[in-house]
């Protein structure tokens, strides 16, 4: 289970870093970046699948992703934010609640919803998810192409990765036969601090 709930964070599958990845780095490779997905899921393993994937995402992708974003775009842009809905006691309750009620078929917040029916227009309770996901790809191909290029093709990253795999990624991108735009980006970010260190 903990390997199923994190493959849709993983932005390059095991073959694709045997590919990038130079043999060096690969030989000197025995870290699994997601040991506590396994050590978290464990402390709930006798819980349902939906409350385990909670779990997981409470003590994972929240606390080290999603509110840590949160934090630096507001502090950047001098507002102080809060999430009511992550007060403990909240939580707490919600974590009590059957399954059922948590999730029917592919309708989540039931509860939520069901008690701001009376304040909120239906419009609004009901239309799709809006994420807020950055347009990276298309960023790769317009503004941000000639210094993705240049950092992740640069020598900095030479002694890390396969030169090749990268010219590759980039090819298949700019061409459009892929949508590479996740993985160029990190490449790109991690270019970029390699060259601050």
């Amino acid at each position: 289970f903990p390997r199923a709930h994190r493959a849709w964070r993983t932005i390059f599958s095991d073959k694709e870093k045997e590919t990038l990845l130079s043999r060096d780095i690969i030989r000197d490779l025995d870290d699994d970046a997601f040991v506590d997905v396994g050590k978290f899921d464990s402390e709930v393993s006798n819980a349902s699948v939906l409350d385990r994937a909670i779990y997981l995402d409470i003590k994972t992708w929240l606390v080290d992703d999603i509110l840590v974003k949160l934090d630096r775009a507001s502090m950047a842009h001098g507002l102080e934010v809060r999430s009511p809905l992550l007060d403990h006691r909240i939580v707490e309750f919600a974590a009590t609640l059957p399954t059922h009620l948590k999730f029917k078929g592919v309708k989540g917040k039931r509860i939520l919803k069901k008690a701001a029916r009376q304040r909120i227009p239906e419009t609004i309770l009901n239309r799709p998810k809006l994420g807020f996901s950055a347009p990276v790809s298309k960023w790769l191909q317009g503004d941000l192409k000639e210094l993705g290029r240049d950092i992740t093709l640069s020598n900095n990253l030479a002694s890390f990765l396969q030169r090749g795999s990268i010219e590759r990624l980039w090819a298949d991108h700019l061409s459009g036969r892929r949508d590479n735009g996740l993985k160029l980006f990190g490449l790109l970010c991690l270019g970029l601090w390699l060259n601050q260190i």
